[in-house]
């Protein structure tokens, strides 16, 4: 037969554990909703960011579009034909060589 001390030691034994149950219970919840806050940080920190980052490609596509834009307004034949009449450049027909004979040249 079971004794009353047997009995009450048993009783006890179960809700200590039972007890012990719950609060590793508790703290591994409150473990995890840190968890998550933490998570949701991090995420809106690296939306945020990638926002950031986006509206910067489209600023610099936008230069970059204009930069391309003015190059190939430069860089027009008719541009440049009018800065060749403006420096009174010559439009020449026949080029001419200068000859040098071989017995010209020092030779050490």
């Amino acid at each position: 037969m079971k004794t009353i001390s047997n009995t009450f030691k048993s009783k006890r034994s179960n809700s200590l554990k039972l007890n012990m149950f719950w609060c590793l219970s508790v703290l591994f919840i409150i473990f995890l909703s840190i968890f998550y806050i933490f998570q949701v940080c991090r995420i809106t920190q690296e939306s945020y960011l990638i926002l950031s980052y986006q509206e910067q490609i489209n600023e610099l596509s936008a230069k970059n579009e204009n930069l391309e834009i003015n190059l190939s307004q430069n860089n027009s034949l008719k541009i440049i034909d009018e800065l060749i009449e403006e420096m009174d450049y010559e439009k020449i027909g026949q080029i001419h060589y200068i000859k040098i004979l071989e017995s010209s040249v020092a030779a050490k």
